[in-house]
């Protein structure tokens, strides 16, 4: 097992969110710490790739690896 230092604590609310996204269906709401990035998006009904981040992204499927949970909501 590899050790991890902690240097610094940073806090940040989707509420107030860095960058939001708003491709049709979705919502997604941006905020960075540190080096990393964290996202939280919500899909209406209907959502679909094809429909809806392809036509922004101009690729046939996310190009980016996530690590990701599911909630169904509200």
């Amino acid at each position: 097992m590899t050790a991890v230092t902690v240097k610094a604590l940073e806090s940040k609310s989707f509420d107030e969110p860095d960058e939001k996204r708003r491709p049709p269906k979705t919502q997604v709401d941006v905020v960075t710490l540190g080096d990393t990035t964290l996202a939280r998006m919500t899909f209406e009904p209907g959502w679909r790739w094809s429909e809806t981040v392809k036509t922004v992204v101009h690729t046939d499927s996310c190009q980016v690896n996530h690590l990701a949970f599911a909630r169904r909501g509200p």
